[in-house]
């Protein structure tokens, strides 16, 4: 996935936008693509320990200047099964994505304006 933003939350929340406030890891891929993500619930509060992990992708691949300022990046999520959230601080396990097309439509892919590579 070069170029992208990839995010991980907390929680999946259906039908909402990034909220930021439940984001515990962000990275922009670089030219070969290749990223990890970790997060940890230490800084919430002990009644918002819960994991159910969802990554978001945001992307304009094959889209000029002009489209991305017109229509916003593209975004789509997967939710990630929770057996890959452990206790503590240290990843037992790691999913792997995979090598994933973005010149591919995903499903539940959608343009998201709001959106700055910058965030």
């Amino acid at each position: 996935m070069k170029g992208a933003t990839v995010r991980l939350f907390r929680v999946y929340q259906k039908n909402a936008a990034d909220d930021l406030s439940q984001l515990l890891d962000q990275v922009h891929t670089g030219e070969t693509g290749i990223f990890q993500l970790e997060g940890s619930t230490a800084r919430f509060p002990s009644t918002q320990t819960e994991i159910q992990p969802f990554v978001t992708v945001h992307h304009n691949c094959d889209m000029d200047e002009k489209q991305t300022a017109n229509f916003g990046y593209k975004r789509w999520a997967i939710r990630l099964p929770e057996d890959y959230v452990t206790v503590g601080t240290r990843a037992r396990k790691f999913y792997d994505f995979g090598r994933v097309n973005l010149q591919l439509e995903y499903p539940g892919e959608a343009y998201d304006k709001k959106f700055s590579i910058n965030d």
